[in-house]
């Protein structure tokens, strides 16, 4: 029978060969040797949730990664976001794609420090129609090299905004999904405004600790039923080396 624990309210499942269990009022993932093991977390149909992990320094060959599910109207699975976090190929650098069949047209990207705003970068997401079988796209260069990097946190929201004739009815409905995710790291900002597999990055580096990744799509009307539906499942996928602490889930306003 498939382990579950309950943490923090919600139901927690391990993905793959990956083990879990309590210990001291947080959630152990172990056994990690493969990207497809990880943590399956039910959310039960929420506008946001956030996880949060004990500070894991990220070693040379690790990937992680978060995917976002919601529930639709005719009771489907469907994912509305996924981001990674892997080296590329010299290992000088751990991008961080996002799924870009899931974004809207803009892509904004914002890096902050305490707080505040350090960096902002819009690129157009052109979803990838010159490398029809590449879905991920890269908005950001950690240079691991120049600073050993952190992940804290994964975190998704989705809201909606409304509107109305003078008669009430809905003329338009605009969908808005930002990702973010605790990152204590330097960054190599990208040059490029149109999204790449491959792109130019600039020498400057950026001290951060959290990126936010949002998008919108606007939508005639309601939105269609088979595209509607709050956040069911959140996904973590990692090979960790060692084990990865949950200190906290939860909805987030």
């Amino acid at each position: 029978m498939e382990k579950v624990i309950n943490f923090k309210g919600f139901k927690n499942y391990p993905k793959g060969n990956a083990n879990i269990a309590l210990s001291n009022n947080s959630l152990v993932l172990s056994d990690m040797s493969t990207t497809t093991n990880g943590l399956v977390v039910e959310t039960n149909g929420v506008p946001s949730f956030e996880i949060t992990f004990r500070p894991h320094t990220v070693k040379s060959g690790e990937v992680f990664g978060s995917t976002f599910n919601i529930m639709d109207g005719l009771k489907r699975i469907k994912t509305i976001g996924q981001w990674a976090l892997t080296e590329n190929a010299s290992g000088e650098y751990a991008y961080l794609v996002v799924n870009s069949r899931l974004e809207g047209g803009n892509i904004q990207v914002i890096g902050k420090k305490n707080g505040e705003i350090v960096y902002t970068k819009n690129i157009t997401n052109t979803q990838n129609v010159n490398e029809p079988y590449n879905n991920f796209i890269v908005i950001l260069a950690v240079a691991v090299i120049a600073v050993t990097y952190v992940v804290v946190k994964s975190t998704c929201k989705k809201e909606k905004n409304v509107k109305k004739d003078k008669d009430g009815n809905t003329t338009e409905v605009e969908e808005k999904i930002t990702k973010s995710i605790g990152l204590n790291c330097k960054i190599a900002p990208i040059v490029e405004s149109v999204a790449t597999i491959n792109p130019t990055l600039d020498n400057t580096l950026i001290e951060i600790d959290e990126v936010i990744i949002s998008s919108s799509r606007t939508y005639p009307g309601e939105i269609p039923s088979e595209l509607d539906g709050e956040i069911a499942e959140v996904i973590f996928n990692t090979n960790a080396f060692e084990d990865i602490i949950i200190v906290d889930e939860k909805i987030v306003g």
